[in-house]
């Protein structure tokens, strides 16, 4: 038989197989490093990639004008990371970017406004829908046998529902082909596995949607996985950041995937939720992925949305006591009884949804006359106040005010 008859079927059959499980030699990878993406008061911003190894961890933090690898270092409080130039501080889901003196201003009241799947081999940057959450999608990787032009790598984006005993099962897939494979499998005139969705210098992005919901539509289950499912035109858009401006004029050859560097290790599920097999639909559920919350970084979307849903809210709490008033266009009024009477403040602001951190938190920021800035950051959960008028609240709050005090209280719906 003909050599090239030979890799043409070699070819299409890996294609077939990309969805089935990539063939029999397929590697269950780390799973990709899980990036925030940051947004400061100011309208600047910078990329956070959290990646854990054997002890402390590292930032890879890319800013206008590079990146760096910052290892996280001791903190009297939230995280720290420092590489003696450059420092990454956080607290919650607000962050601080500080450079050396003389070097470009300071990164100040940021946070975290998207999340995003990144492979730094294929050059994957995948860009979460803001409904997407960590407790309802696990993202794996599984790279493909080695053919003659290279090994795709396939990435599941897998729902997860309430029961562990029930089966998972694949929101979207994306295939990164080399392009010399893809080439060729798009001159073997056979059926494409899946839809072409964006190119960069040495791979081609592939997306697969399911042809149908495996769960009952009526069911709890379908009604989810209905609502989580993505688009092909939502998946061009996510995707966009995995190709350069202007496309890849030049072909490079493959990426080769090697070990990184301890530095920048891939942060994945440890070795007891580590998949056995290619397949997502087993029964292990993956580990929650831990963030910038976290006292140590492994691997963290967020839903970078209005406050559409959440705002206007009441907050307040006791010893001392206080109150925020939070309007639906984020204004906010602040009052504090003290012995020497009430202190009040007018403030501006906007808040931000981040969905994807169970069981759902949001960030506001607010700002006074002087520019001094306020945060709040509110969890969602009940939330008793014993010394009010018996309405429990529906989220716990944390008041950063400019007096660098943190008062505790509970907020609640008002009336629009």
């Amino acid at each position: 038989m003909h050599a090239s008859l030979v890799l043409r079927r070699r070819l299409v059959a890996c294609a077939w197989a990309v969805f089935a499980g990539l063939g029999p030699s397929s590697v269950v990878l780390a799973a990709p490093l899980a990036e925030y993406g940051y947004r400061c008061a100011e309208g600047r911003g910078f990329d956070v990639a959290y990646v854990s190894g054997g002890g402390a961890g590292s930032a890879l933090v890319t800013m206008p004008g590079g990146t760096r690898v910052l290892p996280q270092v001791p903190a009297a409080s939230g995280v720290r990371y420092a590489d003696g130039a450059w420092t990454l501080a956080g607290r919650g889901l607000v962050a601080s970017l500080d450079g050396p003196p003389g070097g470009p201003a300071p990164f100040r009241d940021c946070a975290a406004a998207v999340r995003r799947t990144v492979d730094t081999v294929t050059g994957l940057r995948f860009d979460w829908p803001t409904r997407w959450s960590d407790a309802r999608v696990a993202t794996f990787a599984t790279e493909g046998d080695p053919g003659p032009l290279g090994a795709p790598v396939r990435y599941d984006f897998v729902y997860q529902p309430d029961d562990t005993a029930a089966p998972r099962a694949v929101l979207v897939s994306v295939i990164a082909y080399p392009r010399a494979t893809w080439a060729a499998l798009s001159a073997a005139d056979r059926a494409k596995a899946g839809s072409e969705a964006a190119t960069n210098a040495s791979t081609v992005f592939v997306v697969g949607l399911p042809a149908q919901n495996p769960y009952p539509a009526r069911s709890e289950d379908g009604r989810r996985f209905a609502a989580l499912a993505p688009g092909r035109d939502e998946m061009l858009v996510a995707l966009a950041a995995s190709a350069p401006p202007g496309g890849a004029a030049a072909q490079a050859p493959p990426a080769q995937r090697t070990e990184p560097p301890p530095s920048t290790q891939r942060a994945g599920p440890p070795p007891s939720a580590q998949r056995t097999t290619p397949s997502p639909q087993e029964t292990l559920r993956a580990q929650p992925p831990a963030g910038p919350m976290s006292s140590g970084p492994s691997e963290a979307n967020t839903a970078g949305a209005a406050a559409a849903g959440v705002l206007p809210l009441r907050c307040s709490g006791n010893e001392p006591s206080w109150n925020l008033q939070l309007g639906a266009d984020g204004s906010g009024a602040f009052a504090r009884l003290a012995s020497s009477g009430t202190r009040t403040a007018k403030l501006q602001g906007a808040l931000t949804r981040v969905d994807w951190l169970p069981p759902g938190h949001a960030v506001w920021r607010g700002r006074s006359g002087n520019d001094i800035v306020w945060v709040a950051t509110l969890r969602a959960e009940r939330c008793p106040d014993t010394m009010s008028d018996g309405v429990d609240g529906a989220w716990r709050v944390l008041l950063s005010t400019p007096r660098d005090e943190v008062l505790v209280g509970c907020c609640r719906a008002e009336a629009r």
